[in-house]
């Protein structure tokens, strides 16, 4: 990666304009937070002209609306079932 960085830093002229630079590792960043707004709930399909509305995305997920969050919380109650029996291990009584 050293080495990869390096030859990019080599090639690359810093007086040049961004546009004529043989490789641009970053482009200009816009700095500050962005403006709030809402968020889109459509989905451009692909390679087509069609667009999916919100209430259609969610008759599409049926039950998995319902299974996702269900496995992420049990997920999380394994993996601190499983800390909690090293801390046990591991932890001197006084």
């Amino acid at each position: 990666m050293v080495v990869a960085a390096g030859i990019a830093y080599g090639i690359t002229d810093i007086e040049l304009p961004v546009a004529e630079r043989p490789l641009t590792l970053t482009d200009h960043i816009e700095g500050g937070v962005p403006p709030f707004k809402l968020l889109d709930f459509t989905y451009a399909v692909p390679n087509s002209t069609t667009v999916v509305q919100f209430p259609e995305l969610l008759s599409t997920l049926g039950s998995a609306l319902a299974v996702i969050p269900l496995m992420g919380f049990l997920e999380a109650i394994a993996i601190a079932k499983a800390f909690g029996k090293l801390r046990d291990k591991f932890v001197l009584v006084k």
